[in-house]
């Protein structure tokens, strides 16, 4: 049975329009999210004295019947909504004619899709603080790593590897928080407000709104069908996780070439043809995946910005272009995590670009600034004209003379020593180090403790949308 919702039209669609208006292929990521709703608008019509008992029952049984291959061999339907219905008709009859009473495809549109973005918002958030906890661990022990930064592309500053992780861990870690607000705004109900404008029917939009595990209703029908920022919001933390990850990637990808770090062998490739070659392949892909991400994100903005109030066709390519999005971001996290949890440091090698590095610039001329009282501008212009005429090629064997020569009460370069010199809050002081490691445990103990109130709550209230029977 098909074309169950054309009456008002004489034509069936042409094969060509049916294939193209079609998401059945896609609604297989929203097949459990279009049964529970099914299931709790069922209840809710029993409740309400809608539906009697039988009915109910009956639809009920039906619906948890219908399983998701039976999705995959159908082509004949435009999406999940008419399938499903056309499914009760053939087995319970005149019954599954009352499903639609107070719901129209427009407000089970939203309320899937809310379903779905919230579910995958959480799961973002577990991997997240799964990478979180990896990069916790790595900060833990490559302390004794010296690094050197860059900025410009050019050296910088001397600081540790330990340091760094913990700069991406905070970067990474405040897209807990825009996921929490994202969920906030995301997990409201608009089942039951109908095309747009309401219902006739006594329904009870809070009582599916409670048992479906939402927060609460959204207030006004024409808002609940139409609005689609909720996926804006959710993209935007996309969007900020993978350019977090595809800046690591960079980073990853040049230290790598410089053997500062060796990258395990199973998250490379080699050539065809060049035998000697290691390449970064998961990493370079990785930086490919942000900017797909970024695409999607941009597209549903480009989609939204040309829509008026209402639900309008164009929103079956958003919540599937969403999905998409997200489910690239649950990837990424779950593979850059393993990266970096398999990679290995070269102190050799770091420790020796270092010793090469005019990185130590900035070091010395606040050391005599702050031993030697001498102001810091003239320290900058003298370090300056020091390292203006020095040999790069010699910088190692030079380094000592250029102390020696500034007067500073070190005769010898320790790294390790100037790094214990840093005062500021946040630094690479090893001391600083452990005071942010014992914070960030803490902050992702914090938000676990969250993702597991909310996911708790979902999967109870999911569980007894399962177990609900009319008999």
């Amino acid at each position: 049975m098909k074309d169950i919702f054309r009456s008002r039209l004489d034509k069936p669609l042409s094969e060509k329009a049916r294939r193209f208006l079609s998401s059945l292929e896609e609604d297989l990521e929203f097949f459990e999210e279009e049964i529970l709703v099914n299931i709790a608008h069922v209840s809710m019509l029993y409740k309400q004295g809608i539906i009697d008992e039988k009915e109910a029952s009956s639809l009920i049984n039906a619906l948890k019947e219908i399983k998701q291959d039976e999705l995959k061999e159908n082509k004949d339907f435009e999406d999940i909504h008419e399938f499903i219905e056309a499914k009760l008709i053939e087995r319970v009859g005149e019954a599954a004619m009352k499903l639609q009473s107070g719901k129209s495809r427009n407000d089970d549109v939203a309320t899937i899709t809310r379903m779905k973005i919230r579910k995958l918002l959480l799961e973002i958030l577990d991997l997240l603080l799964k990478l979180s906890s990896t990069l916790l661990e790595r900060a833990k022990k490559d302390k004794d790593v010296i690094l050197i930064y860059r900025t410009h592309r050019r050296d910088a500053q001397i600081s540790n590897l330990s340091h760094y992780w913990l700069a991406q861990l905070d970067s990474l870690i405040r897209n807990a928080e825009r996921i929490i607000e994202a969920y906030k705004r995301c997990n409201l109900s608009p089942l039951g407000s109908s095309a747009c404008a309401g219902t006739m029917f006594p329904i009870d939009r809070e009582f599916t709104a409670r048992i479906l595990a939402f927060d609460g209703i959204l207030k006004n029908s024409l808002d609940a069908v139409t609005s689609r920022d909720f996926i804006i919001d959710a993209l935007h933390v996309a969007v900020s996780i993978m350019i977090d990850i595809s800046r690591i990637s960079e980073d990853l990808i040049y230290w790598s070439e410089k053997r500062i770090i060796e990258l395990d062998d199973s998250h490379c490739s080699s050539s065809s043809i060049m035998p000697h070659k290691k390449n970064p392949d998961v990493l370079e892909l990785l930086k490919a995946k942000a900017k797909e991400v970024i695409s999607i994100h941009m597209a549903i903005i480009e989609i939204l910005s040309s829509l008026p109030s209402g639900y309008n066709r164009e929103l079956q390519r958003v919540k599937i272009d969403a999905v998409k999005g997200l489910n690239i971001v649950k990837e990424s996290l779950d593979v850059i995590r393993e990266v970096i949890f398999y990679l290995k440091p070269n102190k050799i090698v770091s420790l020796k670009l270092a010793k090469k590095s005019e990185s130590i610039a900035t070091d010395l001329a606040e050391l005599l600034a702050t031993e030697l009282n001498v102001p810091f501008r003239e320290a900058y212009k003298k370090v300056g004209s020091i390292f203006k005429v020095i040999d790069l090629e010699n910088i190692e064997n030079g380094i000592e003379k250029i102390v020696d020569s500034l007067g500073l009460k070190e005769k010898s370069v320790d790294f390790n020593e100037l790094l214990m010199k840093r005062k500021s809050l946040g630094s690479p002081n090893l001391n600083e180090i452990d005071r942010l490691i014992k914070s960030r445990e803490i902050m992702i103990n914090t938000y676990k403790e969250i993702l597991n109130d909310k996911m708790n709550k979902i999967l109870k209230a999911m569980e007894e949308i399962k177990r609900i029977q009319h008999t």
